[in-house]
């Protein structure tokens, strides 16, 4: 089993982003309890601040998961380089594994090279989000290294030295 991150195409980009969006605007409504409407704008908001210039934004991986055995995408990973407190980081926006392929070590690797590329970037740190309901990702983050930052009303940040 072996996987590779590559740059996404413009149509992979919009497949992504629409995904992200919708996503996005479920786990606020769920987690928060805000309207769709407020969801949405919201939404809306980060994304302007996050990618104002879409998969050309600077400092931001929009990132394949390949399956390298059979060239097949199985999933999606967007992450950017920040400076935090004088650190260089890179925080992990967004991370999905197709269904179908979840539970077979594909995810586990895909955390592992994005980090291989954060640290040849000049990163120290790894920085995520994830939801308090979320106890497969939670799982997932603490079995590759990641341990409690700071929680919020819905969730908790988690840290990895690299």
């Amino acid at each position: 089993m072996s996987i590779s991150l590559r740059k996404m195409t413009s149509k992979e980009y919009d497949e992504f982003f629409e995904w992200s969006r919708n996503n996005h605007i479920r786990e606020l409504i769920k987690d928060t309890n805000m309207s769709l409407e407020d969801a949405l704008k919201q939404t809306e908001a980060e994304e302007q601040e996050m990618l104002p210039n879409g998969i050309n934004t600077e400092n931001n991986s929009l990132m394949v998961i390949e399956n390298t055995a059979n060239n097949r995408n199985i999933g999606f990973v967007w992450y950017l380089y920040e400076e935090t407190d004088g650190v260089q980081q890179v925080f992990l926006c967004d991370f999905v594994i197709d269904e179908s392929e979840r539970r077979k070590g594909y995810a586990t690797e895909a955390l592992s090279e994005m980090e291989r590329n954060a640290t040849e970037f000049g990163c120290k740190e790894s920085i995520l989000f994830v939801a308090k309901e979320n106890e497969p990702a939670q799982n997932l983050y603490a079995k590759s290294g990641y341990v409690f930052l700071r929680e919020m009303d819905y969730g908790m940040y988690l840290k990895k030295k690299l």
